[in-house]
């Protein structure tokens, strides 16, 4: 007996009303009703015609033997093993702000195995500064711009390609904040240069401890969070923790401009 099923790079995520069909392969999303993805599990395939033929069309699909197993994508993450020093801990951005000691923050982070792969530079002077105390780093010189966080925040239905290694991020770390040091003009620790939350001072704290702190806030997943753990989109859309906590009082409170109500299905404008 013939059977349809996806394919190993589709993945599935089921949320209150609609179900969310992201190809990995392609980069395509969709949104389909729950009732029409049980009556694909179920293999009612007569009551859904017309939605076999678009699976088929956007080559979502393969048909095969019904007892043919299909390889499904994997998308875990090894877990964290072992102490600090056992191997670095990768940072993708270090961010600071105008006005901070550089050399301080080197001699703060050189005791752990910590790999600076790129700076954001907020400010105007002492840039030099900073690529002498960090060689070999790549630096960008930016300009403080919330702004630009509050557009990313707010979530319509017109989503772009996601990619399989973003789609895997985002269901282990949080799409912002994971991997990112900050340290404000006030000497403060903090999980973005933008963030009014303080993990740590860099005169009063151990290094070793403020990674632990830093580890907690880089694992925030919409899984954690008010609403967005039972959406479909979860793990395709972005996250700004502080901007929810600003308007929420709650780190774990949901997006305040996400246009999407997945208890009922709905966008609104």
């Amino acid at each position: 007996m013939k059977v349809f099923k996806f394919h190993q790079f589709i993945r599935v995520e089921r949320g209150p009303v609609n179900s969310l069909v992201a190809d990995l392969l392609k980069g395509d999303i969709f949104q389909v009703s729950n009732e029409y993805i049980d009556k694909f599990n179920n293999r009612d395939y007569e009551e859904i015609k017309d939605f076999i033929e678009q699976l088929k069309s956007e080559q979502l699909i393969i048909e095969t033997e019904k007892h043919r197993w299909i390889p499904e994508l994997n998308l875990e993450i090894e877990k964290d093993k072992g102490k600090l020093d056992e191997k670095p801990i990768k940072i993708i951005t270090l961010e600071i702000d105008e006005g901070v000691d550089i050399r301080a923050v080197y001699e703060y982070l050189s005791p752990i195995s910590i790999k600076v792969h790129k700076i954001f530079f907020y400010g105007k002077n002492n840039i030099n500064v900073v690529s002498e105390v960090f060689p070999g780093v790549h630096i960008i010189r930016k300009d403080k711009k919330f702004e630009s966080c509050m557009l990313l925040t707010v979530i319509t239905d017109d989503f772009l390609k996601v990619n399989e290694d973003e789609y895997r991020l985002k269901m282990h770390f949080n799409s912002c904040w994971n991997g990112r040091i900050a340290v404000t003009s006030d000497g403060k620790f903090r999980p973005c240069i933008y963030s009014t939350i303080v993990l740590g001072d860099i005169k009063n704290n151990c290094s070793e401890k403020i990674i632990d702190e830093y580890q907690k806030y880089w694992r925030i997943t919409k899984d954690k969070v008010v609403i967005c753990k039972d959406c479909e989109l979860k793990y395709v859309c972005f996250d700004c923790r502080e901007i929810s906590f600003r308007e929420t009082s709650d780190l774990y409170g949901s997006n305040p401009y996400c246009k999407y109500d997945p208890y009922k299905g709905k966008w609104s404008k």
